[in-house]
């Protein structure tokens, strides 16, 4: 943990000062520093996780609660004196509160994770104000863990990761405070009075938790971050090992509450009177491929939903039953093609990659015409031949990721004319209004232009809709009150072309015009869900898109400026980078992640080879010279050094044990480097018991390095001649010679 080894004082004896407290105080006592430490970690766990958990959830009341309870409390339950003053029966008055209002929530039918995130919030935010033990830290911290739990569940955006990477180096440092808490509680008890009279471990960890208050948090922060280290390198390798299930058996399980939206509505009904409510809520990122290159939009896109043909009474609009074409995308066949196309390749074409959140409809959104459709998600849908509409009839997970193809130039499909439609049921007048608005115009073409003219420079656009005494919604737009939102505009465009003998249909979706400059993406909103109509054109043979609402004549794409804009695109670009390379890996990204890594490395070592082979002799001679150059080195330092303590030796008179290290050196003998010169005078003797003199030479080494003075003349020949003894052992070849 990189905390420095501690010795062992044993207790001091009765009477002698402690200096320093070194053990947790008893409830009503001031905090130590020790556990301040720990009560600001825990905090920070606990504030942590219920960030995590709002952010997924989408409100933030419950953070900011925690925030306040927390600033609160701390005076008063860590405070000098460490005495709360709130009463236990209020903390727990608290708690049942919270209980029934959890209780209440699962009536009101919210969502029971989403209730049990809330309850525990308000049992956290209940403890911040007690007196706390090892006991109350351990519960906030396991709390806090299944917030964790709950924010996984729930979360599908970058910030989380990012989060959880925090949260996971600052739960490493608060469970080691934790671990120390909960011993010297537990020494504490079993002391029975304090250090005097503690056990010999628990005056150790008394000791350990002394030394722990004047160590700085970075030792703890090291060990955190390389424990975090740990286990994300574990995480990355299981990440690319094994792929995602995906959020939809999350979503089955009913786990993750259904995201509702007031936008779209696949299936309009006019007439409903009161204001349309618009939300930022980002539902749909499109981005557009070509030959698999991604390309900047340069115009808005209109992503197709429900297609609808005929109107009927009170403003209510019906799909029309056409052959339907069942299509199932596996993992083994996720590509399915929708309709006739000559080219070779419908992979070749405009690729558009759609990344949907859950809208509560079976709706699968798509530019007009989809050639073919691909998705590693397993999905059964239709493809209804004659509305060219899309119908997923499996549970859409919460996010779903498909790509559709598209012709570059639209100019290429060739319609077969559609089946005609039986009359809608509409006020003559309404026709009378067609004829009239159509008069003079002798195309088809020219008729749907001039009825978009008209409704576009008479109408107005308004998001307020207010009640209508007429029983058709529509006849009240058109005659008494002439304003309305888009699927006022494109109905009466549609009613109005179809009483003129014009095929046409009204199309719900969305139309995508905020661009993300960071990604080169399309940024969907609820707001931009969008009606517009199709007519068929004779003399086109194909759907034509018309847009009457005023306004949608404009093609600029919009996008957020500025610091504060760059920031929110930046944002969103990594979450949604975060979305494809993380949350939907697949077992298809799987295989081209390894399949990569291998072409790459072979690559690498292939190149590798190469220049090795061309550049082997100049190599092997470099390495040759470095080696030689570094081994010399070694051997001249090493000569220097032994050179150096040899004169140090000698000018300090103590020649006679220079040359005893110089006798080993030869002898290949290396005495340790704690040995002391006693210690190896008695390591020779005990080798050599039959050589006298030896073990003195200690003895005379001491004498002569600190007591400073010489050797008289007749031991310096008896040391002398121990010595060559030595030598005549160590070399007995060298000395018959």
């Amino acid at each position: 943990m990189g905390i420095p080894p501690m010795s062992f004082r044993p207790p001091r004896a009765t009477g002698e000062p402690t200096g320093r407290m070194p053990v947790p105080q008893r409830l009503g006592a001031p905090m130590n520093r020790y556990d301040r430490k720990l009560a600001l970690a825990v905090y920070g766990m606990v504030l942590l996780a219920v960030l995590n958990m709002v952010l997924a959830e989408g409100t933030i009341v419950y953070f900011a609660l925690a925030c306040v309870a927390a600033m609160i409390s701390w005076p008063i339950a860590h405070g000098r004196s460490s005495v709360s003053a709130v009463p236990r029966w209020l903390i727990s008055l608290a708690v049942l509160t919270a209980l029934a209002f959890f209780l209440f929530e699962l009536g009101s039918r919210q969502h029971p994770i989403n209730a049990l995130a809330h309850f525990m919030i308000f049992v956290q935010v209940c403890k911040f104000f007690e007196n706390k033990r090892a006991r109350d830290y351990g519960q906030l911290i396991i709390l806090s863990m299944i917030e964790m739990i709950v924010a996984a569940i729930l979360s599908t955006s970058m910030v989380f990761a990012v989060l959880f990477l925090g949260y996971l180096a600052l739960s490493s440092y608060t469970l080691l405070l934790y671990h120390f808490k909960r011993e010297m509680e537990l020494f504490e008890r079993t002391g029975r009075g304090g250090r005097r009279t503690m056990l010999p471990a628990a005056a150790a960890l008394a000791e350990a938790a002394d030394s722990l208050n004047g160590i700085g948090p970075w030792r703890f922060w090291r060990f955190s971050i390389s424990a975090g280290a740990v286990v994300l390198a574990i995480g990355v390798t299981l990440f690319i090992s094994f792929p995602r299930f995906g959020e939809g058996w999350i979503a089955r399980t009913g786990l993750i509450a259904p995201r509702q939206i007031t936008g779209f509505d696949d299936t309009p009904h006019l007439g409903r009177a009161g204001t349309v409510e618009q939300s930022d809520e980002l539902v749909m990122r499109v981005a557009i491929y070509e030959g698999g290159t991604l390309v900047t939009p340069s115009e808005l896109l209109l992503l197709r939903g429900s297609v609808l043909w005929e109107y009927g009474a009170r403003g209510s609009w019906r799909d029309r039953s056409g052959i339907k074409e069942p299509h199932n995308l596996t993992e083994s066949t996720p590509f399915a093609s929708l309709r006739y196309w000559p080219k070779s390749n419908i992979t070749d074409e405009r690729e558009i990659r759609i990344e949907m959140r859950s809208l509560r409809t079976q709706c699968l959104f798509a530019p007009y015409p989809a050639l073919g459709i691909r998705s590693e998600t397993p999905l059964a849908l239709h493809y209804n031949t004659t509305s060219h509409a899309l119908v997923s009839l499996s549970n859409t997970p919460a996010t779903l990721n498909y790509s559709v193809w598209v012709p570059r130039d639209a100019r290429q499909i060739r319609d077969e004319p559609p089946i005609p439609s039986r009359h809608n049921r509409v006020p003559e007048r309404i026709t009378r209004l067609a004829q009239d608005w159509t008069q003079g115009q002798a195309t088809d073409q020219a008729k749907a232009d001039a009825i978009q003219d008209r409704l576009r420079r008479d109408f107005s656009y308004t998001l307020t809709i207010e009640p209508s005494g007429s029983d058709d919604p529509l006849e009240a737009f058109l005659f008494d009150k002439p304003a309305g939102h888009c699927q006022y505009f494109a109905s009466a465009m549609a009613v109005l072309c179809q009483q003129s003998g014009i095929p046409a249909r009204l199309i719900t979706g969305f139309k995508a015009c905020e661009f993300n400059p960071q990604g080169n993406y399309y940024m969907v909103r609820q707001k931009h869900a969008h009606a517009w109509v199709e007519v068929y054109l004779k003399d086109r043979h194909g759907w034509v898109t018309y847009d009457p609402t005023p306004g949608s004549d404009d093609h600029q794409l919009a996008t957020e400026t500025g610091v504060t804009g760059w920031f929110k695109n930046m944002t969103d670009y990594l979450n949604y980078r975060f979305q494809q390379r993380v949350l939907n890996y697949s077992k298809g990204d799987r295989e081209a992640v390894l399949s990569n890594t291998w072409t790459k490395t072979t690559s690498a070592y292939g190149t590798f080879a190469a220049w090795l082979n061309r550049w082997c002799w100049w190599i092997a001679g470099l390495v040759g010279i470095v080696t030689a150059a570094v081994l010399l080195r070694r051997m001249a330092t090493g000569r220097w050094k032994s050179l150096h303590r040899d004169r140090l030796l000698r000018d300090r008179g103590l020649g006679f044990w220079a040359d005893l290290l110089v006798l080993l050196g030869r002898a290949k003998i290396e005495p340790a480097i704690a040995m002391t010169p006693r210690e190896l005078a008695a390591a020779l003797a005990s080798r050599w018991p039959q050589m006298p003199g030896l073990d003195g030479l200690g003895d005379l080494y001491y004498d002569v390095r600190y007591g400073e003075h010489a050797l008289p003349p007749a031991e310096e020949a008896g040391v002398r001649e121990t010595l060559a003894s030595l030598s005549q052992v160590l070399f007995p070849r060298k000395a018959r010679a």
